[in-house]
């Protein structure tokens, strides 16, 4: 009896240990798995474990080149969660090319937050855990993780503020409420609008007011618990009807081939003006076109009359011949220059009038002085020479001395802006200047101290070779420049898991990128072009905040992509979107200052200082008719006072040409409107051949032939846009003969049938 006892004791004893044997073994391929082992057990199987790792490992290193891990990385990730709230850990095995790189993740308290086997982590209730990274070979990472409770998921509307708003309408008119809801987290941000009386004024669900008929009603915004109203007074409907016509700023008199743009207005501002007639009642002095644009033919008067709903306005024009000079200034100048330098001669003529004369300069000894077209001097070499400007048979001269410029040393290198990173094959110029610029010994010279890394020529021009880090030297005189240079593999392309994501307000997506080759720059960089409507975190998750569409930028610092994000809520179509009106304010600037201050009729400014001619300048030039010229360096620019008559179009100081077949394009003011009457004068000798000025019509999609509006390299214009100068006309006649030969069949066609059907006695 006590025999059969001890055999069932026995096999139940063998089945427990088996039973424990096997809960361990499956617990170290599961870590959710709970076991409650002896430690002894536990300490025993691991040393077996460890061993045959050992024995393991050692073949494969012998036989495969086994690569150990040593390190993990650890992206960006947050310490701190809230219940119900997720993250995504994003952990890299280093070095890139270990031959195991299997990563395993643990939660030391489950109940807490788990995470899976892809590193999400999930926060279930409230208390704190210890999250661990395990990889091959014993490397491991560990953090602490707190998760909290949520916070209050309703957020209640404590304020709500109207924005701007009319307290007066007319019947007709309509306004759109621009309500904000306080705070901008409220949980329920939807606002209802409600009338008092419909009949005086309706409002729609987007806050719309369209008055109806006069009287007064209240307007009321609601949202959650708060609201907000205010009394609309609807006055009777505006009369509309012209009732005066404002001509603007406009010449009385102007010179033959001269043209000026009339810019009228009607009165009140608000009138509907179904469109302007102009009229001359002398066409031979002068004609109008649609437009209003006044071009002078001859000596004599014109009256222009300006029609706009019955309502006229006229003027008296005067023509008269071009007025020659009578009398020239030279202005400041310098009669003795150093080898290298260079001036600006600004001559002015009399009468006033007369400032748009063509002046003429030429130096006696080119090779000691030159002068170009715009009366800018050079000097060459030591000597004299004579300067002569003249204009209209009239001469002025003086005599120019050019001395040798001292010998002076470098005293510094300035090395232009420059990339102190560089990938693999690709190649950048360095802008080097030294100084002073007349320096005597400014022969630059470049080295590589490292030519395994980088290459530098003599020219300047640096190349990558291969990945390290190197110094290039800059050597003028006896000064030396270094500058340090990186270069890192280059980056071929950012995969990313999604390039085009529609979500929903609050909705959250992950972006998984990865960097090819792996031994570019891995690190990566996300921002949202427009936060308001998506955000992006460190880690690549995108959060919708608003409807709308916003891109994404991914980049490594040398490559980027782009993934574009649509959030939608609802759908909403709006008839019409007011945009207030932006008054200008004419504050003083620089170069109001600079014009302010000089006592000369004409002020010259450098286009390198100024990038536009600013309304407070241009309104300083009209009031006091001086002349603005800007120094383009290929080309010049003048606007006079007496030529604005629209202040607020800004002046843009560069001006844009190039070649195409037809001719040179040249982009005038970036296409926007011009303050008046301007002249532009190149020194590119195409340009000063070219007879024929065309101006490209958007509206009609080809250009159209402006007449005597180019003279010897100088066009005068009113209107900003493309230009087109040609030595010869264009002929903007197409002929298309197959359309020709089809339209010939057909009426032989129709003719054949004619005959057939209605003259067959021809064929008796």
């Amino acid at each position: 009896m006590v025999k059969k006892y001890l055999i069932l004791f026995l096999a139940v004893l063998i089945m427990f240990l088996h039973l424990n044997n096997y809960t361990y073994i499956f617990a170290e391929e599961n870590p959710k798995a709970n076991v409650d082992n002896t430690e002894e057990i536990r300490e025993e199987d691991q040393k077996k474990t460890e061993e045959d790792t050992k024995e393991e490992d050692i073949k494969e290193n012998d036989e495969t080149n086994y690569i150990k891990v040593t390190d993990l990385d650890i992206a960006e990730y947050k310490t701190n969660m809230e219940v119900g709230e997720k993250q995504l850990l994003m952990v890299t095995v280093l070095p890139l090319d270990a031959t195991d790189k299997k990563v395993r993740y643990y939660s030391s308290k489950e109940s807490v937050a788990t995470i899976n086997e892809l590193g999400r982590i999930t926060a279930l209730s409230p208390g704190t855990t210890q999250i661990t990274i395990e990889a091959a070979d014993g490397v491991r990472k560990e953090f602490k993780l707190r998760v909290d409770s949520p916070k209050s998921a309703y957020i209640s509307v404590s304020e709500l503020d109207l924005g701007d708003y009319q307290e007066e309408m007319r019947v007709g008119d309509r306004q759109l409420l621009s309500v904000t809801v306080l705070p901008f987290d409220a949980t329920d941000k939807s606002v209802k609008y409600t009338s008092s009386d419909e009949k005086v004024a309706g409002v729609n669900g987007l806050g719309r007011i369209t008055a109806l008929s006069e009287g007064e009603t209240v307007i009321t915004a609601k949202a959650g618990n708060k609201e907000k109203s205010f009394v609309l007074k609807v006055l009777p409907k505006k009369d509309t009807r012209v009732k005066d016509i404002d001509l603007g700023d406009y010449k009385e008199q102007m010179q033959v081939g001269e043209t000026q743009l009339l810019m009228p207005a009607v009165i009140p501002q608000d009138a509907e003006n179904p469109g302007f007639k102009y009229t001359s009642k002398n066409t031979k002095v002068a004609t109008v076109n649609e437009l209003g644009r006044i071009r002078a033919h001859k000596e004599g008067t014109a009256e222009i009359v300006v029609e706009a709903s019955g309502v006229k306005k006229q003027f008296v024009l005067s023509v008269y011949e071009e007025i020659k000079v009578t009398e020239m200034d030279l202005g400041d100048y310098q009669k003795t220059m150093k080898v290298g330098e260079k001036q600006l001669l600004t001559p002015s003529v009399l009468p006033r009038e007369a400032s748009d004369r063509k002046i003429t300069y030429k130096s006696t000894n080119e090779e000691v002085a030159s002068v170009n077209v715009f009366g800018r001097i050079e000097a060459h070499s030591v000597g004299e020479t004579k300067i002569v400007v003249s204009v209209d048979g009239i001469e002025k001269s003086f005599n120019l001395k050019v001395i040798e410029n001292k010998d002076y040393p470098v005293e510094d290198i300035a090395v232009g802006k420059y990339n102190e990173k560089m990938e693999v094959g690709k190649s950048q110029k360095l802008s080097v200047t030294v100084l002073p610029n007349y320096a005597k010994d400014s022969t630059v010279e470049y080295s590589s101290e490292d030519y395994r890394i980088a290459t530098v020529d003599s020219s300047g021009e640096i190349k990558a070779i291969k990945e390290g880090k190197t110094v290039i030297n800059i050597k003028a005189g006896d000064v030396t420049k270094q500058i340090a240079i990186q270069v890192v593999t280059a980056t071929e392309k950012i995969e990313i898991n999604k390039t085009y994501v529609v979500l929903k307000t609050d909705e959250q997506f992950q972006l998984k990128c990865k960097v090819f080759p792996p031994e570019a720059n891995q690190k990566l960089e996300y921002k949202s072009i427009d936060s308001s409507i998506a955000r992006v975190d460190g880690n690549g998750l995108i959060t919708a905040v608003n409807t709308g569409i916003a891109t994404i930028i991914v980049s490594n610092g040398y490559i980027q992509s782009e993934v574009t994000v649509l959030v939608n809520k609802e759908f909403i179509e709006m008839d019409e979107v007011v945009f207030p009106a932006v008054n200008p304010n004419f504050e003083t600037d620089p170069l109001t200052e600079i014009i302010k201050n000089s006592d000369d009729l004409k002020v010259v400014i450098d286009k390198s200082e100024f990038s536009e001619v600013t309304k407070s300048a241009l309104k300083y030039l009209y009031d006091s008719k001086q002349i603005l010229v800007v120094d383009g360096n290929e080309y010049i620019i003048t606007i006079k006072g007496s030529d604005i008559v629209n202040y607020e179009n800004v002046l843009i100081t560069n001006v844009e040409y190039n070649e195409t077949k037809d001719g040179i394009e040249i982009v005038v003011n970036n296409k926007n409107n011009l303050p008046g009457i301007i002249s532009i004068s190149f020194d590119d000798v195409r340009i000063q051949r070219a007879k024929h000025l065309y101006l490209y019509n958007e509206s009609k999609n080809k250009y159209e032939i402006i007449s005597n509006a180019i003279e010897d390299g100088t066009i005068s214009i009113d209107i900003g846009g493309k230009y087109l100068v040609t030595e010869r006309e264009l002929s903007f006649l197409q002929v298309n003969i197959f359309m020709i030969i089809i339209g010939v069949f057909c009426f032989v066609a129709i003719a054949a049938v004619y005959i057939i059907t209605k003259k067959r006695y021809w064929f008796w």
